[in-house]
């Protein structure tokens, strides 16, 4: 059956004690602990508690750091506490191509440009195509925010030729029309 807030409390809770277990006597089978943390972290943030899910990565700093997803998991909950900054800074160095969209986005906040540059810089091939999906529709994004038609049109063109993105390159033409003036007579 669906899962109730206090089932996600309750999870959450035995996760984060399992976890602050293992850290306290020292768990030495890394990728245990690295999932282990990972689950907890993600239940936390869940359960709307990026606080802790945050105090709890930062208790385990060597195996965060060697560990791309934990890095994000951290900066997200750094996020979720209004720090981007904060969460930008954890993600410098970060060469992951997930952590890299990540970046971009925290990017945005404060310089559009830079953030469809830094995701412009990141190779579509070399990508999953999920991740590259993911890297053309921040493109669409961007290029909405900065009024770039050329750019806007390319990333539509590449979420259409990836074949299940068409919905998604429709709606962010939607979107050019829309802030362009484009009445919903036209657009539809």
């Amino acid at each position: 059956g669906p899962v109730g807030p206090d089932d996600l409390e309750a999870a959450a809770n035995d996760m984060k004690a399992v976890v602050e277990h293992m850290l306290q006597i020292g768990y030495a089978d890394r990728y245990d602990l690295v999932a282990y943390l990972n689950n907890a972290g993600v239940l936390l943030r869940l359960a709307n508690r990026p606080a802790q899910c945050e105090e709890l990565l930062k208790r385990a700093p060597t195996v965060v750091q060697s560990e791309p997803q934990l890095r994000r998991l951290l900066a997200l909950s750094q996020l979720g506490q209004g720090r981007a900054k904060e969460a930008a800074a954890t993600l410098v160095g970060d060469h992951d191509p997930e952590s890299e969209l990540l970046a971009a986005n925290l990017t945005a906040i404060d310089d559009p440009t830079a953030a469809l540059n830094r995701v412009l810089a990141i190779s579509p091939s070399a990508l999953a195509p999920e991740l590259a999906s993911s890297r053309w529709h921040l493109v669409g994004e961007f290029a909405l925010v900065l009024d770039d038609e050329k750019r806007l049109r390319e990333a539509v063109d590449a979420l259409r030729q990836l074949g299940t993105d068409k919905v998604e390159a429709d709606l962010l033409l939607i979107r050019w029309d829309k802030k362009n003036g484009a009445g919903d007579e036209e657009i539809t």
